[in-house]
């Protein structure tokens, strides 16, 4: 403070209590730019900055709860340099600082110096609200574990718990992973003890929380019975009770609850809408769709979604047919309706008439053409969105790799790495999953490696690509390092197998001729196998001549999908190798009794980073005339490959050797590398 402003402030006619008073009232008006700071900051600490400014200016000396609501302004404005230079400004700063600086640090995603913050606050001046700051940050970032740690030392402190720390600590235990039914009953014992269980807040945490262990049938009960003694319930209470029903699919619960309503709040619709629609569960939504408020979610798209999953497609179409103001919610809903039911040309016609496309429908559209066989139309897709304009997300990248992936083609699918890296996606595990599945479907096992090792984060889909990729290749050294990463899958990164994991693995030790270790993973599963499973021991029979073993494979295909083709080709391929042409005959009879048919093969080669398919036509005149007609159209489905590679070869550039190279061709299964006159999988396909 200046001489002259220590002089002006001695005088009589300055009162420095209604000095202070007055800054005071300045600094709350601001209190309605501080709530809104999210939206406008800068306004907030324009104004706050030039308070700031005249107080200085003035030679005042901020008293404590002056300094307090600055430090609090700053680090709502975003100013958290000005916040802790005011508070490091402080001779003794108080609880009230030291709340606010810690509560600044949270908000700006800084935990630990938030942590260290409340760690160097003296015992003696902690209180309850610095307790619940600290719990509420952790709870927010869903840290549950030192949530806990806090709780406990505040009640070793001696301090009673309030409302705002029980709903802080629940919420935060409920984000714990594993949490089980003996804390949630230590935590209810403590709410009981202080008397808040009456408190609707504190209630619905203890719901929600009893609902996160729910794989105990004892924890559903506590729920029930914490929400049947509550004297008053609100909107969360329903809610967060239909929810915990409906999501363990436990729809009579939640049915008995709800009918019993009397009035039903949109959130309550919305919850047991959503509920059924993910439990497929039509029945309900038909009967009372009739009483949906229309203030409910945008109802007409809810039901044109909730339809889609229930696999009613034709009702959601006709839902979606009556609304009058169709929004890009409506576009979207009905093609990712038709798209996941496989629904291709229907899905297409939609797109199609839509007004405008978002980037969401262009990566719907893009990713149903790449997954249900459509890859070439998908490519061509990817390159008319970015003509457009639309720039692709990283899921849009992912969609147009699996549609390189299925193509083969492995020009188009670097370009896409290229386009990817620039637009950032790199780190995407949903792009860098398709990236590695394109390499490896492709042919470049190597690409495929160093896409899964550079990787940020693996999940349970990289592992399992990765695996696959290595037994696709079909080399001795390439399945035993598949073997090794399903071991390095469980032990090192915690990651549950699930049936890909396990078919892959399965497919790997009947490619190297331990099926007896493949059966011994199969009976140890701890699941029903799967189709996946029982057709690479059909594969592994056949090769190795276990005929007993591929017969009673081809039977639990035979009752899991009884339409599918690949299956009596390898059984039929099986009984051909033994020569007991009685049975192949047999299997032949049994695809025409059942009315199965084999799809037509064909092949594609990527020559000059164009596409070209090469296979099966209805013209048959070329083909030897004592072959009956659907065995010429099967005799051009098996030379598809050698049609391919002979175009590759025409292709050549001149000069190019025609012998001597190694010649890369995929089949359904797996690659193929011939070189030398040897195949790299052994004759195992």
């Amino acid at each position: 403070m200046t001489r002259a402003a220590a002089a002006l402030l001695r005088a009589p006619s300055i009162d420095v209590a209604a000095l202070a008073n007055t800054y005071a009232a300045h600094l709350n008006r601001l209190a309605p730019l501080a709530a809104a700071a999210a939206s406008s900051p800068r306004r907030l600490l324009r104004r706050l900055r030039s308070l700031h400014a005249r107080i200085l200016t003035s030679g005042f000396v901020p008293r404590s709860h002056i300094r307090n609501r600055l430090i609090d302004l700053y680090s709502k404005s975003g100013d958290l340099a000005a916040s802790r230079w005011l508070f490091d400004a402080t001779p003794r700063p108080d609880v009230v600082a030291r709340t606010s600086l810690l509560v600044a640090y949270a908000n700006a995603g800084d935990l630990r110096r938030a942590r260290q913050l409340f760690d160097d606050m003296p015992l003696g001046i902690r209180d309850v609200v610095s307790y619940n700051s600290m719990i509420s940050v952790y709870s927010r970032a869903e840290e549950g574990a030192p949530a806990v740690e806090v709780f406990c030392g505040m009640l070793r402190s001696g301090l009673c718990p309030d409302d705002y720390t029980f709903t802080g600590i629940l919420s935060a235990a409920a984000s714990t992973p594993g949490v089980d039914l003996g804390h949630c009953g230590q935590l209810h014992a403590a709410v009981v003890k202080c008397g808040a269980e009456s408190v609707i807040s504190v209630s619905n945490a203890l719901i929600a929380l009893y609902f996160k262990c729910a794989s105990s049938s004892v924890a559903v009960t506590c729920a029930r019975k914490v929400f049947d003694a509550m004297p008053d319930r609100d909107e969360l209470t329903w809610t967060t009770i239909l929810v915990g029903y409906t999501r363990l699919n436990d729809l009579d619960g939640a049915r008995e609850l709800f009918d019993g309503m009397l009035q039903k709040p949109d959130v309550v619709w919305n919850a047991m809408i959503s509920g059924h629609g993910k439990s497929m569960h039509a029945r309900f939504i038909r009967a009372r769709h009739g009483f949906m408020p229309q203030s409910a979610l945008p109802v007409e798209n809810v039901l044109v979604t909730l339809y889609s999953r229930c696999g009613e497609i034709d009702c959601a179409r006709r839902v979606f047919d009556g609304i009058r103001a169709k929004d890009p919610v409506s576009w979207n809903a009905i093609l990712s309706g038709f798209v996941d039911l496989g629904r291709i040309s229907d899905a297409r016609q939609v797109f199609d008439s839509m007004p405008s496309k978002s980037q969401v429908a262009w990566t719907v559209m893009i990713s149903g053409l790449a997954q249900n066989g459509f890859g070439e139309e998908g490519v061509r897709l990817f390159s008319s969105m970015k003509s457009e304009g639309v720039q692709p997300c990283d899921y849009t990248f992912a969609g147009a790799l699996t549609a390189c992936a299925a193509l083969g083609a492995l020009e188009h699918g670097c370009q896409l790495h290229a386009q990817l890296i620039r637009s950032g996606y790199e780190a995407s595990n949903s792009a860098a999953n398709a990236l590695l599945t394109m390499y490896a479907k492709c042919g470049s096992v190597e690409a495929a490696h160093l896409v899964f090792l550079i990787m940020p984060n693996l999940d349970s889909v990289s592992w399992n690509a990765m695996v696959a990729a290595l037994g696709q290749h079909g080399q001795g050294s390439l399945v035993e390092e598949g073997l090794r990463y399903f071991s390095v899958l469980q032990r090192d990164y915690g990651i549950s197998p699930g049936e890909d994991h396990y078919a892959q693995v399965i497919d790997l030790l009947g490619r190297s001729g331990q099926v007896t270790k493949a059966m011994d993973m199969i009976k140890s599963l701890p699941f029903e196998p799967g189709p996946s499973i029982w057709e690479a021991i059909l594969s592994a029979s056949r090769i190795h001549g276990d005929m007993n073993l591929g017969i009673h494979a081809a039977d639990k295909l035979f009752e899991l999908n009884p339409r599918h083709d690949g299956t009596y080709i390898l059984l039929s391929n099986m009984y051909a190798s033994a020569c007991r042409w009685d049975d192949v005959a047999r299997v032949r009879k049994l695809m025409k009794e059942r009315q199965v048919k084999k799809e037509p093969g064909c092949s594609w080669i990527e020559v000059f980073t164009k596409m070209r398919k090469l296979g099966y036509v209805p013209d048959t005149k070329f083909v030897l005339h004592d072959v009956v007609s659907e065995q010429k159209e099967y005799v051009l489905s098996t030379h598809s490959e050698k049609l391919a590679v002979a175009y590759g070869f025409l292709k050549l550039p001149p000069g190019a050797t025609v012998v001597a190279r190694e010649v890369v061709v995929r089949d359904g299964r797996r690659f193929h590398h011939f070189k030398d006159g040897v195949c790299s999988c052994g004759n195992y396909w």
